[in-house]
């Protein structure tokens, strides 16, 4: 850690124990001077003379006289023949630690700078005395100090003290006493001169002196105590910021010599950025060039050291983006409030408090009754009202787009907040062992904080901060309490009370003390003892001139001051409030009122005469009632009249603070404010505060004194610099127009208007000002600067349409090509909409942050597509998703279903540009709108294939949940893929003793039908899991499937859940029972819906059933649907395989009926077998699965012998060929080694003929039909039969493969006997259950909004509704189908890609590709140095980038016409632009006429060409187009 020395300033310089003091003459002059030799030879002859005081006691350059009249010597040197400057020196100390002073008084020639001496004030309240002293009073001859000794200069000093003591005592008092001389010389001296350090290169006898206060004896202690904290207050004048300075200088010196100096541990921070520059300029005079340009490093704006915290940041801090007070002006523009004020209350308060806050600004509660109620400059009363303009300035900020603190805006309190950001994550910025603050009444809280954490807490912790808060009107944001909290907060750190500055050096006594007077009277109301109070500089020889009090009638005041033309630059006029500030406008001449201005804004500015208007008419003239002589006393007695009090009491030492010399207050005795308190009168004037040798009452003549003496242009000129560096341009621009400066005039009088929100004046303004002929360069670039920085302000203010046009041009004539993003596109918007573009201008109105022109247009534009785009990009998604869903419904509903199903496969053809923001809004699988816009399309196909892509993508779910898991189970049981019913069946939650109570309550109060569709519902994996608990969980089930199977089978008709168990292995009768009940529905459904290939798988199903061994019931019933199912005369004409034919027949004869014909039976067999007929069919193996059977339980040995024998007959014995192999073998392997034998005794017979194939009746034999089938079936199949006979629609069923005659059995008598509620049509989609109640209201609301009406948007619903992935039950009865294939979503993709046209607000309007900054050097180039070919090249550049369609080329031409303004181009090329263009007023297609240029544009042309440095460039550039710009009007 660096060692705590500390260096006096007074050792450090160029000449140590050296003090040059200078009188603000002596200021004025060298800063006058122009001649930069002068000034040269003027500071090294000071240098010089120094250097021989400090050497040999006396200087040895210039001359010496005795000066009689004051009893001392008086030294000058020449510096021209016209011009010699007037020292005097002295020493302090003793010999061993002598300090040597040096007072430079006067320059005797004032001619050059004689009028800047008169007005100075300065000059008038220090130097003044100089003017009575006799100069040339000399005794005897002058001394040549090149030539003279030591003694002969002593010798000259006892001389003038001789002379001196011979005068008359009358003379004595009147002249100089040499006492008096000395006093003079330290109280005129106010001022002091640091030699800088001439033997280094570089110095710049440009600079002006900078005006560093000489330090009196308290200050120099100050400097002397080596405090590591150090807080210093004190007003503008008292020395503050030079104290500040040499404390830098003393530690910059320390750790040079140490030589452990690093600009990271040290530096000096304020928010004005000329002190940071005054600051770096004076350390030139402290340090050599190698330390100073390191030590100028360390001096930096608070957003420098800010933005050197956040180097490391992502953040992009752009001073483009940042809120800065005329920023924040210009958006809350209203007269209601004093926007200063609020601007210091929103930076300083509700955001400067705010810095570990999660909300912008702080909340109400804590701004109100916390820390507004103590830092706050808003009186309590006004507070709230106040937090709510800065809620509605919150709102706003968020629709600027380059303040916008979302898209990148930002103010001092976002620095600080990433600059606490980066400290905690970065530990090494902590490293300042230095830290000066200088203005900290400026800094927020938050900013003061980021400091302190900045100060290493390890290191030296040397913080020195200096402030002023004596011009305070109302309770500061800054305390110095409030630091010192801080300073604990931060450091644990207790720092004692604050140094106080009270010596003021530039205002008279009498001023001084008036304003003493105002703070005395402030601690009295306050009841507290007074303290800071001001003490005058110098002594009691000139006190100045008392306050001068003019009491007359308002007209007869303001009568006088237009006598002598006041106010004006050199006297202004201060008021209480804005009212009477535009009462005194209204009433004075032009060229006065000018001049007018209140107390609040001349806050912190000064000037050597000021007049003010009734200053106690503030808050209802609370100080004329406090000392009303009746009720006064009474007045005072309410506390609240003496807190009022106060507040006015500090404006009133404000305005007594401005004046440096000549004070003057109007005191009309009447009031301006209509039926108030006229009968206060001016009592606080006529009190006893007013009987004091500081008030003067005087002559209504008087006002005469404040109007100063004619002025030359050039001093009318720096006056006016004056002003403008104190942002008074009013004043500033009546001061310039007084010096024929009209230019500057207009300049000025601009940012007047612009700082009041009075943009449109203001732009004019300085387009004047550029419409001129006599502005500078850095004037002019500076204008239009000022145009582009107000331009979008100036673009929103009310006006009528002449006053847009006007600016309009002025901004583009002047400043288009440096326009920031919002005023660009305010005039592109503006552009765009005239020609009916509204939809660009919707875009361009929203990137300029105008919602209401955005609404606008965007109502006219066309397209619900583009709309919703439009509303993308404000942000409005819920509004823009609802619009894009109607137009894709309406306009393409196919891709409207594509997007629904799988949005992300459209996300590059459909989601482009601005509806990107949306996409995520549109879920995957939205069957329910997919299924609402086919719906509307009316499309069955379509709505098919919705459906199947449903189910397929409820069955792609691996894992399901319960209620996927039950989707699935259904469509499963649709399609009767069982074993996947009971495999989901895992994924939905047994509830087996809650389903058992329910299904008791069912069954009470609905039978088994109720308990079937309540287990449609609701499922259960226990119940549906196995059929023996699902019978057995419901009572009486097992009677009812007995004695009333057609009751039970009504319900297995609309039953889903019966046929999960069509392939249980169950051998309870009840179950297979039930089994074969639903096998029967399954029969009949199909029969209904003629669907062929169901009917072939049921057969081969029901083939497969015949051959249940433990399940005699099922096997039996299965035959007989087996035997109906192929016979030839079924309805259903498929092609059956013989040998189902012949398992049915021998099935049917064997499980079926009562009696077998074994005969018949073995015939059949036979013929199978070997019959040619069919030796095609290979199924041999599955007909003797069956056959063998019968024949092993029935068939005897003779019948088993007389088969054999019989089809060794038929192939006539030979009994070794292929077809006798087909034979059953259970009929030939008992006899196989006696076949041989067989084969010969049978081939003595006759040969059986084997018949053909025609002749083959394979129709089952004893099949009956449904009133006779009941007698020939056996025992256990009655109950089956019984079904037929008794249930008129199976009965017919099974009657349909009867022939009556010659006619077949038809199906449509089935169909007839079926009733209407058995099943749903198929014919047309079926309306789901559970579809929203709202899409019928939704489907008005859609008809009811118009194709290009969005007004009406926000009062639709959401177009679509979640269903929670329940599939619809018609979509189940579709999934048993194979007809309706998935959705193609590729070949829909390519299909959408083809016909969606993107927009043209995707397409570019190809102006970027035709005008480039280089275009102008590609078409003037070294073969066209005269321009004579430019005009022809740049038509044929246009014409070939020209669109098709003519309305888009007139609307291209119009947007090239306006860019050329925008382009860093010479005028010249411009003006050849804007000719082409001019050349194609309007394209003709057809009957339609399109305007090129409007008559905006051709005004803008002719102000284009009409501009005095734009026909001069134009002109200058010798062109051969050149001469034209005379042709333009």
């Amino acid at each position: 850690m660096m060692g705590k020395k500390f260096r006096p300033y007074d050792e450090i310089g160029s000449f140590p124990n050296l003090r040059i003091y200078l009188t603000p003459e002596a200021q004025i002059w060298y800063n006058s001077e122009e001649d930069l030799a002068i000034r040269e030879t003027f500071v090294r002859k000071i240098h010089q003379l120094s250097e021989d005081i400090r050497q040999v006691g006396y200087s040895r350059i210039g001359k010496a006289k005795a000066i009689s009249s004051a009893g001392t010597t008086l030294f000058y040197l020449r510096l021209t023949d016209a011009q010699r400057v007037l020292y005097h020196f002295r020493y302090e100390g003793d010999s061993i630690k002598r300090k040597v002073i040096i007072y430079i008084l006067s320059v005797s020639n004032k001619t050059n700078f004689q009028k800047k001496l008169l007005y100075s004030a300065q000059q008038k309240v220090h130097a003044s005395a100089w003017d009575d002293f006799n100069w040339d009073s000399s005794v005897g001859s002058e001394l040549n100090l090149e030539e003279c000794n030591e003694n002969e200069l002593k010798d000259l000093e006892k001389q003038a003290r001789t002379q001196f003591n011979k005068l008359p005592e009358s003379d004595k008092k009147r002249n100089f006493s040499r006492e008096r001389f000395i006093r003079e010389c330290e109280r005129s001296t106010i001022y002091e001169f640091r030699i800088p350090r001439l033997e280094e290169d570089g110095f710049d006898f440009a600079n002006e002196l900078p005006e560093i206060l000489k330090l009196q004896q308290e200050q120099d202690e100050m400097l002397m105590e080596n405090k590591s904290q150090f807080l210093l207050e004190g007003v503008a004048g008292t020395g503050k910021t030079t104290i500040l300075f040499y404390r830098l200088v003393s530690r910059l010196r320390t750790i040079f010599d140490d030589g452990t100096f690093s600009s990271d541990k040290c530096v000096f921070v304020t928010h004005n950025s000329r002190l940071r520059d005054q600051v770096r300029k004076l350390l030139s005079y402290f340090f050599a060039k190698g330390e100073l340009e390191k030590a100028k490093k360390c001096i930096r704006t608070v957003d420098e050291e800010m933005m050197r915290v956040i180097k490391g940041s992502r953040r992009e801090f752009l001073r483009e983006n940042k809120l800065t007070r005329d920023r924040f002006k210009s958006i809350l523009r209203s007269r209601k409030v004093d926007l200063d004020l609020f601007w210091e209350e929103y930076r300083g308060v509700l955001r400067g408090y705010n810095l570990h806050g999660e909300t912008r600004i702080l909340s109400r509660e804590k701004y109100i009754e916390e820390i507004g109620r103590r830092r706050g400059q808003i009186k309590i009363e006004e507070r709230n009202e106040f937090y709510e303009i800065a809620l509605k300035i919150e709102a706003k900020l968020a629709t600027e787009p380059s303040l916008d603190p979302s898209k990148g805006g930002w103010d001092d309190l976002d620095l600080c907040k990433e600059a606490h950001i980066q400290i905690q994550q970065n530990p090494s910025l902590v490293s300042l062992d230095f830290l000066y603050i200088d203005e900290v009444q400026d800094l927020t809280t938050a900013e003061l904080e980021i400091f302190l954490c900045l100060l290493n807490p390890d290191g030296l912790m040397d913080l020195c901060v200096a402030g002023d808060l004596s011009q305070s009107v109302q309770p500061s944001a800054f305390t110095w309490q409030s630091l010192r909290d801080l300073i604990y907060q931060v450091h644990n750190i207790q720092v004692d009370s604050e140094y106080r500055l009270d010596q003021n050096f530039r205002s008279t006594p009498y001023l001084v003390d008036a304003a003493n007077a105002s703070l005395e009277l402030i601690s009295e109301f306050r009841n507290e003892q007074v303290m800071n109070l001001q003490r005058p500089f110098g002594g009691t020889e000139t006190r100045g001139e008392p306050i001068r009090l003019f009491r007359e009638s308002e007209s007869e005041l303001i009568n006088w001051m237009k006598q002598n033309k006041l106010p004006n630059e050199w006297c202004v006029v201060l008021v209480r409030d804005e009212l009477t500030k535009r009462h005194l406008e209204n009433v004075l001449d032009e060229g006065s009122k000018e001049f007018v201005e209140t107390i609040a804004k001349f806050k912190g500015l000064e000037e050597r005469n000021i007049l003010l208007w009734d200053p106690t008419s503030g808050s209802d003239r609370i100080l004329d009632l406090l000392y009303h002589p009746k009720r006064g006393n009474e007045a005072k007695a309410r506390p609240w009249n003496l807190t009022t009090a106060v507040i006015e009491l500090k404006y009133l030492f404000v305005a007594l603070t401005r004046a440096r010399y000549l004070l003057g207050i109007f005191l009309p005795n009447t009031t301006m404010k209509e039926g108030s308190i006229n009968s206060l009168g001016q009592h606080f004037y006529s009190s006893e505060f007013v009987e004091k040798e500081y008030y003067n009452e005087s002559d209504i003549q008087g006002v005469g004194d404040f109007a100063e003496a004619d002025f030359d242009e050039a001093q009318q000129m720096a006056r006016g610099y004056e002003f403008a560096d104190a942002r008074q341009y009013k004043m500033a621009a009546a001061t310039f127009r007084n010096a024929n400066r009209i230019d500057l005039y207009h300049h000025y009088l601009g940012l007047h208007n612009a700082e009041h929100g009075e943009y449109y004046d203001a732009i004019m303004a300085w387009s004047n000002t550029l419409d001129g002929q006599s502005t500078e360069h850095d004037m002019r670039d500076e204008t239009k600067k000022l145009i582009a920085k107000h331009a979008s302000s100036a673009l929103e203010d009310e006006m009528n349409q002449e006053g847009s046009n006007e600016i309009e041009i002025a901004i583009k004539v002047h400043a288009a090509d440096l326009l920031g993003e919002k005023a660009t596109s305010h005039l592109n918007a503006k552009l765009e909409e005239r020609r009916k573009n509204y939809f660009d201008a919707a875009e361009f109105y929203l990137k300029a942050g105008l919602v209401q022109d955005f609404k606008r247009c965007m109502s006219k534009v066309q397209g619900q597509d583009k709309r919703a785009r439009l509303l993308c990009l404000n942000g409005q998604y819920k509004e823009a998703e609802k619009l894009f869903r109607l137009h894709l419904r309406s306009k393409n509903p196919p891709l409207a279903i594509g997007i629904a199903l799988e949005p992300e496969r459209f996300k590059e053809v459909v989601f482009t540009g601005a509806l990107l923001e949306i996409y995520d809004r549109f879920e995957p699988g939205d069957i329910s709108w997919a299924k609402e816009v086919s719906r509307a399309t009316g499309d069955k196909v379509l709505i098919g294939h919705i459906n199947q892509w449903e189910i397929e993508k409820v069955l792609s779910v691996e894992k399901p949940d319960q209620n996927i898991a039950r989707q699935q189970f259904r469509i499963y049981l649709e399609r009767e893929q069982y074993s996947d019913c009971r495999e989901v069946l895992q994924y939905i939650p047994n509830e087996t003793e809650k389903m058992r109570k329910r299904l008791q309550i069912e069954w009470k109060s609905g039978g088994f039908g109720g308990v079937m569709e309540y287990l449609d519902e609701n499922l259960s994996s226990d119940i549906l899991g196995n059929i023996d608990s699902f019978i057995e969980n419901i009572p009486e089930l097992e009677r009812l499937l007995k004695d009333k199977p057609g009751e039970i089978i009504r319900y297995v008709t609309r039953s889903k859940i019966i046929k999960m168990f069509n392939d249980s292995k169950s051998t309870s009768v009840a179950a297979q029972r039930l089994i074969v009940m639903s096998l029967l529905v399954e029969y009949m459904d199909i029969l209904k819906n003629k669907d062929g290939d169901r009917f072939q798988q049921f057969r081969i199903k029901v083939t497969d059933l015949v051959r249940r061994q433990n399940q005699p019931i099922i096997r039996g019933c299965a035959t007989l649907l087996l035997a109906h199912a192929v016979d030839e005369h079924h309805p259903i004409n498929v092609k059956v395989e013989p040998h189902i034919i012949m398992i049915a027949m021998i099935e049917m004869h064997h499980f079926g009926l009562k009696k077998t014909d074994l005969d018949t039976l073995s015939w059949f067999v036979a013929i199978y077998s070997l019959h040619n007929h069919f030796k095609s069919n290979p199924k041999i193996d599955e007909l003797n699965t069956s056959f063998n059977i019968i024949h092993s339980k029935i068939y005897s040995e003779p019948l088993r012998r007389r088969l054999l024998m019989y089809s060794l007959s038929l192939v006539n014995g030979k009994y070794n060929t292929t077809s006798f192999h087909r034979l059953p073998r259970i009929v030939s392997a008992a006899y196989e080694e006696d076949i041989p034998y067989f084969s010969s005794v049978v081939q003595e017979y006759e040969k059986i003929r084997m018949p053909k194939s025609r002749d083959l009746d394979f129709f089952p034999r004893g099949i009956k039909t449904s009133r006779k089938l009941v007698n020939i079936v056996n025992k256990e199949l009655k109950w089956f039969a019984h079904i037929f006979r008794n249930n008129e629609i199976f009965s017919t069923l099974w009657d349909s493969v009867f022939v009556d005659g010659q006619e077949r059995g038809d199906l449509s008598n089935f169909m007839d006997a079926l009733p209407d509620d058995m099943y749903e049509s198929d014919d047309g989609a079926v309306r789901p259950e559970n579809q929203d109640d709202n899409d019928e209201l939704l489907q008005e609301d859609r008809d009811s909004v118009p194709e290009d009406n969005p007004a009406e948007i926000s009062t639709i619903e959401d177009v679509h509704t979640t269903k929670n992935g329940v599939v619809d039950d018609q979509i189940l009865e579709a999934s048993s189908s194979s007809t309706t294939p998935v959705l193609d979503l590729n070949q829909l993709i390519s299909t959408a890609a083809s016909e969606y046209d993107i927009p043209d607000d995707e397409t570019s309007d190809g102006t970027e590709s035709i005008f480039y900054s280089s275009l102008e050097e590609e078409i003037e180039g070294q073969d066209n140095s005269d321009g004579s070919l430019t005009i022809e090249r740049l038509r044929t550049l246009i014409d070939k980038q020209a669109p098709v369609s003519v309305k888009d080329q007139a609307d291209q031409l119009n947007r090239l016409f306006n860019q050329v303004f925008t382009m860093q181009w010479s005028n010249a090329f411009k003006f050849a632009c804007m000719l082409v263009f001019n050349e194609k007023k309007e394209l003709i297609d057809g009957d339609a006429t399109y305007i090129v240029l409007s008559d905006i544009d051709l005004k803008l042309f002719s102000k284009f060409a009409a501009n005095f440095d734009i026909r001069k460039d134009v002109l200058g550039s010798q062109k051969s187009y050149s001469q034209r710009i005379f042709n333009v009007t």
